[in-house]
């Protein structure tokens, strides 16, 4: 097999050698960044998948408690610790566009991957937050809506002031890819948090809502359209809002809940009434800003 290098560590310098005992896995781990760069998650999965038995297996060998610990002996080309959250990604992608039967199969190796880094030595907070929302989403992919269901609520409850717990379970509920469409449950969930004041820092959530409510109108203006072509018109033709308008109108409302003044908005978010400025360049492998703890190519850069 040839060991050609498709993502790497390094930046603008010759990689130090890998550790002789790991070479193949790293060169079916490079491999597997190839079938991923050229749009094959399907091949991907299949070849990580046995990436991930090894490194399973070394784990359990050594007794590792940390991703960190295996980095330092694999000297690998990639980052285990990036590499897991890559897997996790194709995964994911392979889910959405799979049948019934073989979203199972898939799932539970999401499942699996995702109850390993679990296992772990987490230190940061949010780290644990993501994974245990990727696994409660899991479920809804395999169409085990009830089980993501409890994930999602207990995640809530131990983590009552993380937005992203709230925002991942409305998601399930309305985004292009839910199966699970339900707009009314999806604005409780969002408005539950918008409303909790604990929650200091809401324009993520603000973000959500708004996108959420536009999509609704948006909703009832195709069906109004529908029943035009009947001659069967309500009263009144739907108007879907300003998005700019809409998100600051909410903000700004939340922002005085909290007893911010305009002027404190304008120091701590860059924006005033006018549009939100936009910050630096970010790079496509940097985390993404959003807090979703996914790199920014994987996120809101896609």
């Amino acid at each position: 097999m040839k060991y050609e290098i498709f993502s790497s560590k390094y930046f603008g310098i010759e990689p130090e050698p890998v550790n002789r005992k790991f070479e193949k896995l790293d060169m079916k781990m490079q491999e597997g960044y190839g079938y991923e760069m050229s749009g094959d998650a399907d091949k991907a999965v299949a070849c990580w998948g046995l990436v991930f038995d090894e490194i399973k297996a070394c784990f359990e060998e050594n007794h590792f408690s940390e991703l960190k610990a295996f980095d330092d002996i694999f000297k690998g080309t990639q980052y285990v610790r990036n590499w897991v959250q890559d897997y996790d990604d194709a995964l994911r992608q392979v889910l959405l566009d799979y049948d019934q039967v073989s979203t199972q199969e898939i799932g539970r190796q999401k499942i699996d991957l995702l109850n390993f880094v679990l296992s772990l030595n987490l230190l940061e907070e949010m780290t644990v937050h993501n994974h245990k929302r990727y696994l409660a989403e899991t479920y809804y992919l395999m169409g085990q809506e009830e089980v993501g269901e409890k994930h999602f609520i207990q995640l809530i409850e131990d983590y009552p002031d993380n937005e992203w717990g709230y925002i991942g379970y409305s998601d399930q509920y309305w985004m292009n890819d839910s199966k699970h469409k339900d707009y009314d449950k999806a604005m409780r969930i969002l408005d539950k948090a918008y409303n909790r004041m604990t929650i200091k820092e809401g324009d993520v959530l603000v973000e959500r809502i708004t996108g959420l409510m536009i999509d609704m109108k948006t909703k009832e203006l195709e069906n109004f359209l529908e029943m035009e072509k009947e001659a069967e018109v309500p009263e009144e033709r739907p108007l879907v809002p300003n998005y700019q308008a809409l998100y600051q109108k909410l903000f700004d409302v939340r922002e005085e809940k909290l007893g911010r003044t305009k002027e404190k908005v304008a120091i701590n978010y860059g924006f005033n009434q006018s549009p939100l400025i936009k910050g630096k360049k970010i790079g496509r492998n940097e985390p993404c800003p959003c807090g979703s703890g996914k790199k920014y190519k994987k996120c809101c850069g896609k």
